[in-house]
């Protein structure tokens, strides 16, 4: 008997041990693309949509669309997606259902926000006091 509950004992930590990889390894793939997208040299990135996760246990990943302006003015939508931790993702799926004033939190928003844009380098030279 004791040697059943030590066999499921160790399979639950090695289920759990599993699970902590596939969740690091997701927001290290994640953390890199965002990287990735920053150093490209884009020379503006606008906040276009945000749509919330599918699921609470599988497909948990918030998808963002980012509208990426590079410098010789062509812009793309990139779709980005974001882990979001089983927790949250429940809370989000089950007080999305409530309506609010906003409408239900599990539908699309849409968004027009500039989250970054790249400094403009002046050409002139500073003026040298009298």
């Amino acid at each position: 008997m004791l040697e059943k509950i030590l066999i499921a004992i160790v399979v639950l930590l090695v289920l759990g041990a599993i699970w902590l990889l596939i969740e690091g390894v997701r927001l290290f793939r994640t953390t890199r693309e965002w990287i990735r997208l920053f150093r490209s040299g884009a020379d503006s990135v606008e906040l276009v949509s945000v749509e919330p996760p599918k699921g609470f246990i599988f497909r948990r990943d918030a998808t963002v669309t980012l509208n990426v302006t590079d410098k010789t003015g062509e812009s793309k939508l990139v779709n980005q997606s974001i882990p979001v931790p089983i927790p949250q993702a429940f809370l989000w799926r089950v007080a999305g259902r409530v309506p609010t004033p906003i409408g239900r939190l599990t539908e699309k928003r849409l968004f027009k926000w500039r989250l970054w844009r790249r400094r403009k380098k002046r050409d002139e030279e500073p003026v040298q006091p009298a």
